[in-house]
């Protein structure tokens, strides 16, 4: 069964590239642009990790990571462009340029499973 991932993000073509290399990487990607429809799914599913891009504010993901920690203890990774905000208690921090293969590593070790990718 595949693993189901939320991504967040409100730059629509890097996110339609993320999501598609998690896709071919034996992903299901549900993908969402607010903080809003996230807690929504979160409600009504079962996700294997948030992925918050680099396009959300930092002040809006701390909110967003906050209220997901409240509800659900589905993990979070926060996706950086300067530098990580520890602050917001994400599960795992990636760099926005550290590419798919560093992506899919973070994604494989907070999801509780092998990489799916050599």
């Amino acid at each position: 069964m595949k693993k189901i991932l939320i991504s967040v993000s409100r730059q629509t073509r890097v996110a339609s590239i993320r999501n598609r290399v998690l896709k071919e990487s034996g992903y299901a990607v549900v993908p969402a642009s607010s903080s809003g429809e996230v807690l929504r799914m979160l409600e009504r599913g079962k996700f294997a990790a948030v992925l918050i891009g680099h396009s959300i504010s930092q002040k809006e993901k701390r909110e967003l990571i906050g209220r997901i920690k409240g509800r659900s203890t589905v993990p979070v990774i926060s996706i950086y462009d300067s530098w990580p905000d520890y602050q917001n208690r994400a599960n795992a921090y990636i760099h926005n340029l550290d590419g798919p293969e560093g992506l899919l590593q973070i994604i494989a070790e907070v999801a509780g499973q092998q990489s799916l990718r050599p």
